[in-house]
């Protein structure tokens, strides 16, 4: 199911950012808050763990 009415655009931004942007952390934080998702939300729709989303978030992770 979309979760929204620009999905399709939210995804196409995900993918490019997932190339590590200098700033992807701050990028992702600001579209999952657009969307009023937890990051609980927007890792199940991402299929990865809210753990993995939050080092996302804080640019801890790298790969």
């Amino acid at each position: 199911m979309p979760c929204c009415a620009m999905c399709r655009w939210c995804g196409t931004v995900f993918s490019a950012l997932k190339r590590r942007s200098p700033m992807f952390c701050d990028n992702l934080v600001s579209l999952r808050k657009l969307h009023d998702l937890s990051q609980e939300e927007l890792a199940d729709r991402l299929q990865v763990s809210r753990q993995t989303l939050s080092k996302y978030e804080t640019g801890v992770s790298h790969s």
